[in-house]
């Protein structure tokens, strides 16, 4: 396994997916009230991807996220 493939098999969207596609309705994240599943937190995920992307962010493009501990901030 080269560098490269060790990082990729090790970052977290990685993993998250996996459980994502696996489990999609079991719980992913509890904050404060919120219950939130891994398919409703890749759904938010997606939605942000696609809104930097249609402000011309592409793969590779640096994005800082300053917000409070929240459920946007992790599917950011």
């Amino acid at each position: 396994m080269t560098s490269l493939q060790t990082q990729m098999s090790v970052l977290l969207h990685n993993d998250f997916g996996r459980c994502a596609a696996a489990q999609p309705e079991r719980v992913a994240l509890v904050c404060g009230d919120a219950r939130v599943t891994f398919a409703d937190l890749a759904r938010r995920a997606r939605v942000l991807a696609a809104a930097l992307q249609a402000r011309g962010v592409q793969r590779g493009d640096r994005v800082a996220i300053f917000l409070e501990n929240s459920v946007e901030f992790v599917a950011g």
